[in-house]
């Protein structure tokens, strides 16, 4: 079952030409040969949006439209699901269900006519961090529901008027319903300690491999985090529907043991299926998730100090068809080989660090967090160990709420959280510890308390202590470290089984070695005549004498973003806009776009001509060109869109070829939010 994801739908979506295959594109109309629909632009304001193009936002979906002109900001998206067992309300409620707002309410739902037959429509309003509204469609067809969903700003004052403009687009054609397999390559990227190559997951953190069989695709990001937010990577399988992740935890010791044993799941009935190298036992037993009938299978093992978990699920009425691809799809989880191994982390270490992200006063970007206004950091320690970091945003999504920072080691297998006390009255550093220490092990009974140590150094002194204690039959530890300065406390929790932390006692050192505590606040941005500077959002400018830098925010941006103007005798040279993105599920790319289109009203243009580059280190780059009324004359100018950093850059250059150029290279973007590194 796909959760819909209702904030991709105002993602800006490409518009493709026809192709061949199962879709067409002629005269105006794209034609689904499979799914036995249509869809035909209402007129200009309307563009269609194939397969390829809706599937680069929404994995699965089938076709759409994108507004506009006097349509902007309203889409239209076609998804066909078999789904027999389910009547046509129950199927409603999952899916208003999986509609991922903040805060939503149903507008109305009442029965309509579709393309000629009986649907369903329903209307919900919600909070996507600007009010929106979805009138979701559902149609029902020999053992399929087509769903169509029309989104628009929820304040825009001819809703119903557009719904029904696009949904007129909408037609049935003759013939039987057939599903096919839906082929999506992933791109390649990486994370810590992953790679995906030519379509191939490889974890260099837990020596395992995954290279998805015919009608399987790879699930990554955000996708994956719908499934599990725990899971390493996930396969997703067409016709039908079959979902499978791989959970992996570091297992040593003592541990190894009780930890497999909690993680078993008895059943009454099992199945042998190969996966990693060998047939194992998989427990077998059905269950309902959001009224829909499900099955699961489930094992889980031990290799070489980890404790690996496989769970795969599919719809209880589909098992037949399910089992005869789940096989390839289990059997494509494989051990990493070890000279491939070798040969991919040196890859990987030849990469940017790719946690970033940027919230109100902080910054986490090159490996390096930094809380500005707190005047703290912390560092990744450079030991070559997969170091994870989570702020602002990405807290949310882990339910990680609470904290500062949330960091772990995949190898060594344990985990931190960062606090903040801002109103300790305590001026002694050893009471505020051991204040902290009694705090954090409320309600537990320690079986063990080590003495506690001093690391850092001059300007960070930190004291930590180590509490070992059972849960659940499980020797677990606590390693709390804290420091103070001025009326504000830092706790660095970290925690993990026993037996990995003190497999991985150098790393747990470098780790509380790695938190620093400045002399005061961090200046988060600087601007002089010939230099500005944001560490926060990641960027620099630098002018010859001849620009005047003016920093020109608009009011509504100041919280999420900010604008530096070069003007040179009252004309625009060089304009630079950073936005920090929504803290929502919208793809870079997609984001991208979106921020490109809205950019030349900034300036003024008369006219845009727009050419797609991918540029080298910068993920979904647009260059574009315009033509902007100057002081004496018309001048042609550049517009660079990209994404880096968490950050979302517009560069405008405007002169002649030998000026946009020269004013392109005083851009540069910032490797980590602390100056002095």
């Amino acid at each position: 079952m796909l959760d819909w994801t209702l904030r991709y739908a105002f993602a800006a979506l490409l518009a493709l030409g026809a192709q061949d295959g199962p879709q067409t594109i002629e005269g105006g109309a794209l034609t689904d040969h499979d799914y036995r629909f249509e869809i035909r632009a209402p007129n200009e304001d309307w563009r269609l949006l194939d397969q390829d193009t809706v599937q680069a936002i929404l994995p699965d979906h089938l076709a759409g439209l994108r507004g506009y002109g006097r349509t902007r900001g309203f889409n239209m998206v076609v998804f066909a699901e078999a789904l027999s067992s389910l009547d046509i309300d129950e199927y409603a409620d999952i899916l208003v269900g999986n509609m991922m707002f903040e805060t939503s309410r149903v507008l109305a739902r009442e029965t309509v006519e579709l393309a000629g037959r009986e649907a369903l429509r329903v209307d919900v309003e919600g909070d996507a961090g600007m009010p929106v509204r979805i009138a979701l469609f559902l149609l029902p067809r020999d053992d399929y529901y087509y769903q169509v969903h029309v989104s628009g700003p929820a304040a825009a004052a001819d809703f119903d008027g557009m719904v029904d403009e696009a949904i007129s687009s909408f037609s049935l054609l003759e013939g039987t319903v057939r599903s096919r397999a839906v082929v999506i390559e992933t791109a390649d990227t990486y994370g810590i300690g992953q790679l995906v190559e030519n379509g191939r997951f490889s974890s260099l953190a837990y020596d395992f491999t995954v290279e998805p069989p015919v009608g399987y695709r790879l699930s990554v990001g955000d996708d994956l985090r719908q499934m599990s937010s725990d899971a390493e990577i996930g396969l997703i399988g067409s016709v039908p529907d079959v979902y499978v992740t791989v959970t992996v935890e570091a297992a040593r010791g003592e541990a190894a043991a009780i930890i497999h044993g909690m993680n078993v799941v008895e059943s009454e009935e099992s199945a042998r299926h190969f996966t990693y190298g060998a047939e194992r036992s998989f427990s077998v037993w059905a269950d309902e998730y959001a009224g829909l009938p499900l099955e699961f299978r489930h094992t889980t093992f031990l290799h070489d100090g980890k404790s690996f978990q496989i769970m795969t699920w599919y719809q209880a009425g589909d098992r037949e068809r399910a089992l005869q691809s789940l096989p390839a799809a289990l059997a494509a989880i494989r051990p990493l080989e070890s000279g491939t191994r070798s040969e991919l982390v040196g890859r990987l270490a030849r990469r940017p660090d790719p946690d970033s992200t940027i919230a109100d006063g902080q910054a986490l970007r090159g490996g390096t967090f930094v809380d500005f206004d707190r005047g703290v950091s912390w560092k990744k320690p450079a030991d070559g160990g997969f170091w994870r970091a989570t702020a602002g945003s990405g807290l949310v999504a882990k339910e990680e709420l609470g904290c500062e920072l949330f960091v772990e080691q995949p190898v060594t297998g344990f985990w931190g959280r960062l606090y903040f006390d801002e109103e300790t009255e305590i001026e002694s550093s050893e009471e505020y510890h051991e204040l902290a220490v009694l705090y954090f092990t409320e309600g537990m009974e320690p079986l063990e308390r080590g003495e506690t140590r001093e690391l850092g150094d001059r300007e960070t002194e930190i004291l930590a202590t180590e509490i070992d204690v059972t849960h659940d039959g499980l020797p677990f530890r606590y390693v709390i470290a804290t420091t103070r300065r001025d009326g504000l406390g830092v706790d660095l929790v970290l925690q993990g089984t026993r037996s990995n932390l003190e497999s991985g006692a150098a790393s747990v050192d470098a780790c509380l070695k790695g938190l620093r505590m400045h002399e005061g606040p961090v200046e988060m941005t600087s601007i002089a005549d010939d230099h500005f500077r944001d560490l926060r959002l990641g960027f620099e400018l630098t002018a010859p004498p001849e620009w005047i830098l003016v920093e020109d925010t608009p009011e509504p941006l100041r919280p999420i973003g900010r604008t530096i103007e070069a003007k040179e005798n009252g004309d625009t040279r060089m304009l630079v806009v950073a936005v920090q993105p929504p803290a929502d599920n919208m793809r870079v790319e997609a984001l991208v776009e979106q921020f490109g289109s809205f950019l030349p009203d900034r300036v003024g243009v008369l006219g845009v001509k727009r050419e797609r580059k991918w540029i080298d280190g910068r993920l979904g780059s647009i260059e574009t060109r315009v033509t902007k009324l100057g002081t004496l004359f018309r001048t042609t100018g550049e517009i660079h869109t990209f994404a880096s950093g968490a950050c979302l850059y517009g560069v405008w250059v405007f002169g002649d070829r030998a000026q946009r150029e020269a004013a392109a290279e005083r851009f540069s973007l910032l490797s980590v939010p602390l100056g002095d590194d």
